[in-house]
């Protein structure tokens, strides 16, 4: 396609991501057109080697998801290539279908949501460190419950877990679910938390903001971008497990605040993450790039 693209004899400009733009090593270089690559964020938190790594050094520029993301990956940018940071925005899809009425049902309302991968291979999301807080959490909130939606080969370790920790009356699994059924998770969580340590961005936490619900995540993490302490949410610092057991404990001790939170951060997704609003941070960098072109 690119060299279709190019045999055309005009201007053309690639927004790709490393993989991808791998391509551009295979045509000519009198046929290869101007890209910006994006990270993304374990995408470039190692070394990259190869054609990856040829892509990173022929892009103008590397364009990040989030400053934790770009200094995570700065060392292993090739020396003197132009950076920048572009937040992306998630516009909600049409939840079709309808939900999953026996899992609602079960999980009733007012519960913390956590949404992601149960990956061994990705165990920095933060579902082990709400479970270890939640034996202190019951005894302030003795009805506090978590529902942990998605799928993964550390599911069983993280029932063990909870088994072992004596609270798998408050823990759900709920496995994967569809669109309609996340969708309704959502509004009736009480709050959405999600300590991740190494998160490149955090989409889930833009579809909380969306349904109005307050965000807990961890200060100097890419979430701690997305959610402003205090105004949409609480941020609590990494390994301070008093701090994640108060924060959980104060939002659901308090659902009048809990809701002043979750409709400020409605209101900032509006504002700043629907993707029109990365439409309008990108398309300024893109025109900058193409000459004003960017269509």
């Amino acid at each position: 396609a690119l060299l279709q693209l190019a045999g055309r004899r005009r201007r053309v400009f690639v927004y790709d991501h490393p993989g991808p733009a791998r391509a551009q090593g295979l045509l000519p270089s009198a046929l290869r057109s101007r890209y910006a690559v994006a990270v993304l964020g374990i995408d470039v938190w190692r070394p990259l080697a190869g054609t990856r790594g040829r892509a990173l050094r022929g892009a103008a520029p590397v364009i990040a998801i989030s400053h934790a993301t770009l200094e995570r990956a700065r060392p292993h940018l090739p020396e003197g290539c132009e950076v920048t940071v572009v937040h992306p925005g998630l516009d909600l899809p049409l939840a079709g279908g309808a939900p999953d009425r026996a899992l609602l049902e079960a999980a009733g309302a007012g519960f913390v949501l956590i949404v992601g991968r149960l990956s061994g291979r990705e165990r920095y999301k933060g579902h082990d460190e709400l479970l270890e807080a939640w034996p202190a959490l019951l005894e302030l909130v003795p009805s506090a419950r978590l529902l942990v939606a998605g799928e993964g080969d550390d599911r069983a370790r993280l029932e063990a877990r909870a088994a072992e920790l004596g609270i798998g009356e408050a823990v759900r699994f709920a496995g994967g679910v569809d669109a309609a059924t996340l969708a309704a998770l959502y509004r009736r969580a009480a709050l959405f938390a999600m300590p991740s340590r190494d998160e490149g961005f955090g989409l889930a936490f833009l579809e909380a903001m969306a349904a109005a619900r307050p965000c807990l995540a961890l200060t100097h993490t890419a979430p701690a971008e997305i959610v402003v302490d205090g105004e949409t949410g609480l941020l609590v610092p990494r390994g301070a497990r008093p701090a994640l057991v108060a924060a959980l404990a104060g939002l659901l001790s308090d659902p009048e605040r809990a809701r002043r939170l979750g409709e400020a951060g409605r209101a900032r997704w509006e504002r700043e993450f629907t993707f029109e609003a990365f439409e309008r941070r990108l398309r300024p960098v893109l025109e900058r790039l193409t000459g004003g072109e960017a269509a």
